[in-house]
């Protein structure tokens, strides 16, 4: 599939066209969309995993929507858990 970035125009899969089309409404503020996304970020990142054999990075910054304070104390909380399950594995 074609799709316009910046005046440029790239061939992206469908799975690609469909992320970036929930990315661009969330971003524009459509909150339904925003919070679906949310929920299938942790499945991106597991089909990213399989595909590449790598660990994704990243920070995806979505202005006015939560404070640093809170993505802050999200992150931490994050954090604590994804070290929680490495040690919880680790003892299997």
């Amino acid at each position: 599939m074609a799709v316009r970035e910046g005046g440029k125009i790239r061939s992206v899969t469908k799975g690609e066209a469909i992320a970036l089309r929930f990315v661009h409404e969330g971003l524009n503020g459509n909150l339904k969309v925003l919070l679906a996304l949310m929920k299938l970020i942790p499945e991106f990142e597991r089909l990213v995993l399989e595909s590449s054999g790598t660990r994704p990075g990243g920070v995806l910054v979505v202005p006015n929507v939560t404070s640093m304070e809170d993505w802050e104390r999200m992150a931490a909380e994050h954090a604590r858990t994804v070290a929680k399950k490495a040690k919880d594995s680790g003892n299997n």
